[in-house]
């Protein structure tokens, strides 16, 4: 069981490989992805090659794969921090433990005599205070996937002063990919335990840590391989530096005319209205309206269309009709299709909770 698992994982990550190597554009990102699934195909080789091999082979095979088990959370890391534009070098200067870290796997047998049984190294009888190294190196590689779901946070944080929609961002996965990494350790840390009392085949353990590595694997490639670096957001100054002047300043226009257009229409106010549709209204294509949005405006249409009706909002709040009228109502009026996303939107775009803003700007 545990050789199948194995070459079902090695064979889908070499596929994935192939895919992602395959993609006509690649980013830092991405890059760190490959070195990530690369990683993950030499640990299942490895695995597999040291369970059809005997004696000091299958013992050699084994500690390759357990070294490149070790990078696998380092690197992880770098493709997050690459992903949300953070400094390469400092990147790597944390990286860089753990990544050295690979070789000292291969002095194990000179601190504690080990057996390979199952695909594991396992040791029979070791000093007490070895005992704790494992847990504490698996600790330590616990800081990895914590500090990328910090690092979303905090991207998420920088993001939501651009873009009151972050599905665009593809947060939710990346930070899927984070929580099952921290799964893994903790079941890693789980099945170390549990070997001290010997109650549990070591064949069981290996059996779902393989499954769980693969079905990982199978998530994180297929978002690999349809996306660029996780996140799709294009930067106004990537943008400025890719485009001909003359489509940028073509786009600058288009954009400052879907601006009024959707003001001079109230557009905004159809909590219906979709980007094929404001495109149809405007005589466009798709895309002429995407390019407006992305290069011309460095937003996005839910950014731009929540935009004008939080605008809207607040122009309609400071009419002496409207003194009496409550925000949310307000809001259902400018468009708004509930009361959390009006919420959400408000507080993205003005800082403070929409109470606080009516009484900040209250009438003397």
């Amino acid at each position: 069981m545990i050789a199948a698992f194995a070459g079902a994982g090695g064979a889908l990550c070499a596929l994935l490989l192939a895919l992602m190597a395959s993609k006509p554009k690649r980013a830092l990102g991405d890059v760190w992805l490959l070195a990530w699934l690369a990683a993950y195909l030499f640990y299942f080789a490895t695995l597999g090659l040291s369970l059809a091999s005997a004696g000091w082979s299958a013992f050699a095979l084994s500690l390759a794969a357990q070294s490149a088990a070790v990078a696998l959370a380092p690197l992880q890391y770098l493709h997050g921090r690459a992903v949300t534009a953070a400094p390469l070098r400092e990147s790597l200067a944390w990286a860089a433990p753990a990544l050295i870290g690979m070789g000292a796997v291969w002095l194990l047998p000179v601190l504690a005599p080990l057996r390979f049984e199952s695909g594991a190294l396992v040791a029979d009888a070791i000093p007490l205070w070895l005992a704790f190294l494992p847990p504490a190196a698996l600790l330590a590689t616990l800081a990895y996937p914590v500090a990328v779901l910090r690092e979303l946070a905090a991207y998420r944080r920088r993001l939501k002063r651009r873009l009151s929609n972050l599905h665009v961002a593809g947060l939710s996965w990346a930070r899927l990919w984070a929580v099952s990494t921290i799964g893994l350790i903790l079941f890693q840390l789980a099945v170390f335990g549990i070997s001290l009392s010997g109650f549990v085949p070591v064949a069981i353990h290996m059996s779902i840590l393989l499954a769980a590595q693969s079905l990982q694997v199978a998530f994180v490639g297929y978002h690999g391989v349809t996306r660029t670096q996780i996140f799709h957001l294009a930067r106004a100054d990537e943008a400025e530096r890719t485009a001909d002047a003359r489509d940028l300043t073509a786009a600058r226009a288009d954009f400052a005319h879907v601006e009024r257009f959707i003001a001079e229409r109230e557009s905004y106010r159809d909590a219906e209205l979709t980007a094929p549709a404001l495109a149809e209204a405007l005589g466009w294509g798709q895309d002429r309206l995407a390019t407006a949005l992305r290069l011309g405006g460095a937003t996005n249409f839910h950014d731009l269309v929540n935009r004008a009706r939080i605008a809207h909002v607040k122009r309609a709040a400071g009419q002496a009709e409207n003194v009496r009228e409550g925000l949310l109502a307000l809001a259902f009026d400018a468009g708004f299709g509930s009361k959390s996303a009006f919420y959400e939107v408000f507080r993205s775009v003005e800082g403070m909770t929409p109470a606080r803003w009516r009484k900040q700007n209250a009438p003397d």
